[in-house]
């Protein structure tokens, strides 16, 4: 490896004019002894050590974001905000995917702050009450659901509870459908709970409730459970985007009209959700406003007291639900 001894050897200058050069200062070099250590610096290949650098100065300026699926669209979308957002101010992102694995979740979490990320962002597969043993007290955690309220971590979130509720809601008193199922994620996903207790809110009676993976092939498989026998429910809720969509593909295998024979909501207001056929009746959460409020909280100085950011949602109606 290349060291800025190396540098100065072949520039003919000492180590400390070298560091100026690269640093512009704080001391000035003269121009010839600049060129010369600029040329030694491209001949030798020498890279500084961001890294040794950030640590002096207390900051890596990368941030860590753990989430569930990679390959979910809203995730990718809300990296790719994230990203935006960050680049603009020289901050660098690190996504880790958990695969739905609670043990990977918490060692991507483990790897982060051993790589010491300036802060870590999670989307955890954990209840509430579990996440602080995720993410510890090392360095600032934003989770981007809601937390339990004794949490030493930030959160930025909807109201997952009102927004199930306010979709579920628009299928019964605008469409006056009172049938209405619901596919929700995984049992004890933070997430779940939330969209879950929203939808139970809104319908009449028990309603029917499955569980699945939050994604493409969830969906499928718990629309095939609900909708193959003829007690099947006159709408589905799917707790995101991408079980939407499955549940989509279900009604067409059964051939079943949407939203003639079933009507279909999601959750997430992902750009597929444009363009599936027919287009699909959503739930939009504010990908570039969780972003740039993940940063507002990043460069703050923090107290004691974590910060608790419930952002805007609204709803979007297209075609899979009926006429408006």
């Amino acid at each position: 490896m290349v060291t800025r001894a190396d540098v100065a050897r072949l520039a003919g200058t000492s180590t400390a004019v070298v560091t100026y050069v690269i640093n512009n200062g704080p001391r000035p070099v003269a121009t010839q002894t600049r060129e010369r250590v600029l040329r030694a610096i491209e001949e030798l290949g020498y890279r500084p050590n961001v890294l040794a650098r950030a640590l002096k100065a207390g900051t890596t300026q990368t941030v860590g974001f753990v989430v569930p699926d990679s390959r979910n669209p809203f995730f990718a979308e809300l990296a790719h905000a994230l990203e935006d957002v960050l680049f603009a101010s020289g901050y660098a992102l690190l996504v880790s995917n958990s695969a739905d694995s609670l043990e990977r979740e918490r060692e991507h979490v483990r790897v982060l702050l051993d790589r010491q990320v300036d802060a870590v962002l999670l989307i955890s597969l954990a209840g509430a009450a579990e996440v602080e043993q995720i993410i510890g007290a090392k360095k600032p955690a934003i989770v981007l659901h809601r937390v339990s309220g004794d949490s030493s971590a930030s959160s930025i979130c909807i109201d997952d509870k009102q927004a199930a509720f306010d979709i579920v809601h628009h299928l019964r008193a605008d469409h006056g459908i009172d049938d209405i199922a619901m596919i929700s994620g995984p049992p004890g996903a933070a997430v779940s709970a939330e969209r879950e207790r929203g939808w139970a809110r809104a319908v009449t009676g028990d309603g029917r409730v499955v569980h699945e993976t939050f994604s493409i092939a969830g969906g499928h498989a718990g629309a095939m459970r609900l909708l193959a026998d003829a007690g099947r429910p006159r709408a589905v809720f799917a707790a995101n985007d991408q079980q939407a969509i499955g549940v989509l593909k279900a009604a067409a295998d059964l051939g079943l009209r949407v939203p003639d024979d079933v009507a279909v909501a999601g959750f997430d207001g992902t750009v597929e959700s444009q363009f599936s056929v027919p287009s699909l009746t959503t739930v939009v959460q504010p990908s570039r406003q969780i972003a740039e409020a993940a940063f507002e909280i990043l460069r703050t100085p923090q107290a004691d007291t974590p910060v608790r950011r419930m952002l805007p949602h609204r709803l979007a109606l297209r075609d899979s639900c009926g006429r408006h």
